[in-house]
């Protein structure tokens, strides 16, 4: 799989806002508000990405490909 340099940072530069401080750091405590958001945008990219997505027990976000 080649990876696209570009994409990604962008798709990384655009996560950072959800929990963006005014320092320039970036807050996403458990279970706020910020981390439900960042959680689901992340989801989200995954199906887009034609991932199926699930959650484990200790409440990762799995993104697969299924196989052919």
């Amino acid at each position: 799989m080649r990876i696209n340099r570009d994409r990604l940072q962008q798709r990384l530069d655009a996560l950072t806002t959800i929990g963006q401080l005014p320092d320039g750091g970036v807050r996403r405590t458990a279970y706020s508000a910020e981390d439900l958001a960042a959680r689901q945008w992340v989801m989200e990219s995954m199906q887009t990405a034609g991932m199926t997505v699930s959650i484990d027990a200790a409440g990762n976000i799995i993104g697969r490909y299924e196989g052919t």
